[in-house]
């Protein structure tokens, strides 16, 4: 079994690797994978400690955080991906070469005031070395050795010399000098891991030497990392570390950087770039490069058309380094912080309870639930992918974790290979709008908007369940169309089985849940998830007793409460179900087992009594649970199994990082420039010229320019959104457009937080937005199908996602606004059922038009109508909602008698048949 789960997993991740460049991971082995091992264990322990007893300084925070990400980008991202060494690959590498030679030379030569006669053989050689790094791989090996020793020795050479001018100018030992042992501790590691990434770069200067001497180069093939990767890592690592160090110095000197710090942030610009193409692709950095350029030649623009729009004071190079390296507005902003804290926690989490079991559960459940009705499987995928969705962010890892299983079933009984795998790229996309855990970028909009994350969450309840309610009713609609069947009863689980096995999976989000809705940060919730998680794990038949200190442990957590502070009616029942917990195991599991399960019991009870603070006392006894259960073979969480889930907590979280440090030039460059402003306008202006010119040809005055110039504004943002989502992850494209887009909705007076999931839903849904629907893209390679018709087809699917942000904006009541940011203002709940009650109609009248089916199938008449008809039901006016509603119910009514008397028809032609069949017998 444990063999079948590796194999499974592996599979999973070479599946959504194929479409989502995040998860095409470097194979290598050796030293330097156990180092980079080891930097995983490292950063997933760092967030889980940080996240249980609080994190470091933020800006210190953040550059731990980067130290690690980014080296490890370096090693498991290649410099070029396989299989591009075409004349069209060669152009790209050419053009890589100028944009990363042109930031060189712009970036240094002002922090050294090199001349034109220096800056150029300097950019030459360093165009060289570009060049040669990328295609590196398919030149002869017979004169490598040499130009591979010399590149090396040269890069051996400037470390030496780099470490002295940083040894003669940094103060190392004043980081040891804080009374925070917290501190000291993660610096050590900090230090341990430069310095071994230093040994390994040394290392494989030795083997360059040897293998100069044997007349071969150092090897480079796709499963091993080359020198000049390692060395990349090693100042990835050291610009961070630096940031780390000298932070006391920093904070002393703010406004007033040195050659030192404009050396180092010059170094982290570049590395930060490439890191992030390495990681999510081209299209991002390119857009941060733009930004950066921007930032320094604004002046410039003002004489040119076309780019005026772009003008500004400008700013110097050192200006620039200064605000995107030394302080939290550019590398180590928001996004990264969001990473550092949130989403690396509530990624481990997933992969936790993923790894308990939690999923199958959730897909046991969705069988049980739909599995026997029409076309059961494609609403299994549907309800299942909702279930997955509400804890993890990821489409394409939706997509194929649930899809592996639900795209095959839906073709069994009937449905198109098309068909099904839209049905599972609608449904899994979905899933990042689904609560409780949501997507990364609902974490960095609740830091950018400064709201509760969990507000953010309720907020999303309402759209996220009648986007699914709309994918389930055209799954129901096309099964009734096609005439298909479900799965027979008798080969379905069992709801109330399923839950009593089942039940305690559901715990940890349980916990997660209830602590976020009470005001605890998202961080502490993550880290009491992914504790119970793991004990959860240890629980199984031989170790049925640990049921008991978990389950009592939970109060202390939940409540902060001892319940030995005095003599209760709690402490009863605290005592009577430790009782009852112990006896009924008493029967069920074996007596040494049964005995071993005290252990945690007695040092929950222990420490309680001592008066240790409750939730330090329900932490050490579930740790207890999990010291002793993962030396059961039968533990579901045994010791590898930990250090893998740490491993793949740390590897998903890497591209996210890259891109986040990326998106900082991006969120800098709008705070320095005022680049979000001028786009707001600039979107505003075009919105009022294309509603003028639609009013000039409105000879009937049914529009007005206001209301148009809204409509358009809305339109133009999501636009935007599709066209960033065609090479840019969720979480950047939502920055971005939140940063370019956002602040023209708030100009018309919209809330912010209104805008803000205007933008995430479409940033969300970009990923079944052909031509690039890459959640589409990825279920296809399951099904077979036609990606790009599969796409068109999830697209249609979708479609609700894409009008209930329109209709969000409009009434504000669906996101429980204004009640939920002000609770002072009254609930409408006879508006919020209107509303409510008009869109369910809304969206079964779309799934209508999509599908093309309702009682019966819609001649083209009755299709064009049905999609007014929901038209009307989602714009928000009484009188359109009468229309449409009332085209609903007659179209329904029509179909009704058609069917009947068709039926009818055919019942009679049966009849005569049968009348004729018997008289054919008499005769």
């Amino acid at each position: 079994m444990e063999l079948q789960d590796k194999v499974s997993i592996s599979g999973q991740l070479e599946e959504i690797a194929k479409y989502d460049p995040e998860f095409r991971f470097r194979r290598f082995a050796g030293i330097t994978l156990k180092l980079a091992f080891t930097m995983t264990l490292i950063l997933s322990i760092f967030h889980i400690y940080t996240a249980g007893f609080g994190v470091l300084q933020e800006w210190r925070h953040r550059a731990f955080h980067l130290a690690f990400v980014l080296p490890l980008v370096f090693f498991f991202y290649s410099i070029r991906k396989t299989g591009t060494e075409t004349r069209k690959h060669l152009f790209y590498d050419l053009a890589y070469g100028l944009v990363g030679t042109s930031v060189f030379a712009a970036l240094f030569r002002e922090i050294f005031h090199w001349s034109m006669g220096t800056i150029l053989p300097v950019g030459a050689l360093f165009f060289s070395l570009i060049v040669y790094f990328k295609r590196r791989e398919y030149l002869s090996y017979s004169w490598l050795a040499p130009v591979d020793f010399l590149i090396n020795s040269l890069l051996i050479a400037g470390l030496g010399y780099g470490g002295y001018f940083s040894y003669q100018r940094i103060e190392f030992s004043q980081i040891f000098r804080d009374p925070n042992f917290t501190l000291i501790f993660w610096s050590v590691l900090l230090f341990g891991i430069f310095i071994s990434i230093t040994l390994l770069f040394v290392t494989q200067w030795l083997r360059s030497v040897a293998g100069m001497f044997r007349g071969r180069s150092f090897p480079y093939e796709s499963d091993q990392v080359p020198y000049f990767d390692v060395f990349f890592a090693l100042m990835a690592c050291g610009v961070s570390l630096y940031i780390f160090i000298e932070f006391n110095t920093l904070v002393l000197r703010a406004g007033l950087p040195s050659e030192m710090d404009l050396i180092v942030g010059a170094m982290a610009i570049l590395l930060v770039l490439e890191g992030a193409r390495r990681s999510i692709g081209p299209p991002l950095p390119v857009i941060a490069f733009l930004v950066l350029i921007n930032c320094y030649l604004g002046p410039y623009f003002i004489d040119i058309p076309g780019l005026s729009f772009f003008a500004h004071r400008g700013y110097s190079i050192s200006r620039i380094i200064e605000h995107m390296y030394l302080g939290t507005e550019g590398i180590y902003g928001i996004p990264l912080g969001v990473v550092a804290t949130f989403v690396f926690h509530f990624v481990l989490f997933g992969i936790f309870i993923s790894k308990t079991g939690l999923g199958q559960l959730f897909m046991d459940i969705a069988m049980a639930i739909a599995g026997w009705s029409s076309g059961g499987p494609a609403k299994v995928a549907v309800i299942s992918s909702g279930f997955l969705g509400s804890i993890s962010g990821s489409s394409i890892a939706n997509t194929v974790t649930t899809g592996a299983f639900t795209i095959p079933l839906m073709k069994r009984v009937g449905y198109s290979p098309q068909f099904a795998g839209a049905v599972e790229a609608a449904s899994s996309t979905g899933g990042q709008l689904m609560p409780p855990i949501m997507g990364a970028a609902a974490f960095i909009m609740a830091e950018f908007l400064g709201i509760p994350y969990i507000k953010i969450a309720a907020c999303a309840i309402v759209p996220a369940l009648l986007y699914f309610f709309a994918v389930g009713t055209m799954v129901h609609l096309e099964a009734k169309k096609q005439g298909l069947k479900g799965i027979p009863r008798e080969r379905l689980p069992r709801l109330g089985k399923v839950l009593r096995k089942g039940w305690l999976l559901l715990m940890p989000l349980f916990i997660i849940v209830f602590l976020l809705i009470t005001g605890s940060s998202p961080f502490l919730a993550a880290f009491w998830g992914i504790i119970y998680s793991v004990a959860v794990g240890q629980i199984h038949r031989r170790t049925l007793p640990f049921i008991v200190p978990v389950f009592l442990s939970v109060p202390s957590v939940l409540f902060r409460i001892n319940p030995f502070d005095g003599f209760s009616i709690f402490l009863m029942a605290w005592i009577g179900l430790a009782v009852l917990g112990y006896g009924v195991t008493y029967g069920n599991t074996e007596r040494p087992s049964w005995f071993i399960g005290w252990i945690p019991m007695a040092v929950l009870v222990v420490l309680l009594l001592s008066g240790l603070e409750p939730s330090m006392a329900a932490f050490w006894a579930v740790l207890s649970v999990i010291a002793i259960g993962v030396f059961y073979k039968e533990s579901g969480m045994r010791i590898p199994d930990i250090m893998e889930t740490l491993e793949l907590g740390t590897k998903n979280a890497l591209a996210i990082g890259a891109a986040c440090a990326c998106i900082g030039f991006i969120v800098g460059a709008t705070t320095l420039t005022g680049l979000g402003l001028k786009f707001a306008a600039a979107i505003i202006q075009l919105a009022h010229s294309i509603a003028y010119l639609l009013i000039s040809v409105d000879v009937l005055h049914f529009l007005n320019v206001t209301s148009m110039a809204l409509f358009f504004t809305l339109i133009l943002t999501a636009v935007a959104c599709f066209v960033l989502g065609m090479g840019i992850p969720t979480t950047a494209q939502y920055i971005i457009a939140s940063m370019i887009a956002a602040p023209a909705l708030m100009e018309w007076g919209i809330q912010p937080l209104v805008s803000h999931m205007f933008v995430l839903f479409f940033a969300v849904l970009a990923d079944v937005t052909p031509p690039v629907a890459l959640a589409a893209y990825a279920a296809s390679g399951i099904s077979g199908a036609n990606p790009f018709k599969t796409g068109f087809t999830a697209f249609g699917l979708a479609s609700a996602g894409f009008c209930v942000p329109f209709i969000f904006v409009s009434a504000p009541i669906v996101l429980w606004l204004p009640h939920l940011l002000d609770p002072s203002v009254p609930f409408d709940v006879f508006n919020f059922l209107e509303v409510l009650a008009t869109l369910i109609m809304g969206v079964i009248a779309l799934g209508s038009t999509v599908i093309g089916y309702l009682t019966d199938r819609l001649t083209r008449i009755e299709r064009l109508v049905m999609g007014i008809a929901a038209a009307g039901l989602f714009f928000p006016e009484v009188y359109t909602d009468i229309l449409g509603f009332a085209i609903l119910l007659t179209i329904y009514l029509i179909q009704k008698k058609r069917r009947k008397r068709r039926n009818t028809l055919a019942d009679d032609v049966s009849e005569g048949k049968n009348i004729r069949h018997e008289q054919s017998m008499k005769e």
